[in-house]
């Protein structure tokens, strides 16, 4: 299943959605990649004037997908080292390019924003939330 679906809309809005309600729309490693570069994308995209980011479920995101830790030996401090500097450098990564996105951001808050997921909405031009 991909976690994000990305669809153009009509009159240059982009809408970005995370699919995986299954797991609240945690937000793993991956899914930090795939949402940095859909913005890279949007940021460069004649044709995109805005970007709306949103949650398919009853959550906008839980936040950080923990379980990427359970496939890291924790007696190996090498492995842990390389785990937690890919994970650093893919979080710069995203939040770099929030701060320096150019066009309308919209967040579309559909349910709970928890962790990340709520502290990045200080980045956003414009966040609407649900009463859930």
């Amino acid at each position: 299943m991909n976690c994000l679906l990305v669809e153009e809309q009509e009159n240059g809005v982009l809408l970005i959605t995370l699919n995986n309600p299954k797991k609240k729309n945690a937000i793993d490693s991956q899914l930090y990649k795939d949402l940095t570069i859909a913005l890279q994308n949007a940021e460069t995209s004649d044709s995109v004037r805005a970007v709306v980011l949103t949650g398919r479920g009853d959550y906008f995101s839980s936040g950080n997908d923990l379980g990427g830790f359970m496939t890291v030996d924790m007696s190996d401090s090498k492995q842990i080292n390389l785990f937690v500097q890919e994970a650093k450098d893919t979080l710069y990564q995203f939040v770099r390019t929030l701060i320096h996105f150019s066009k309308v951001l919209i967040a579309a808050v559909n349910g709970p924003a928890i962790g990340i997921a709520c502290t990045s909405l200080m980045h956003f031009d414009f966040v609407f939330a649900a009463q859930k």
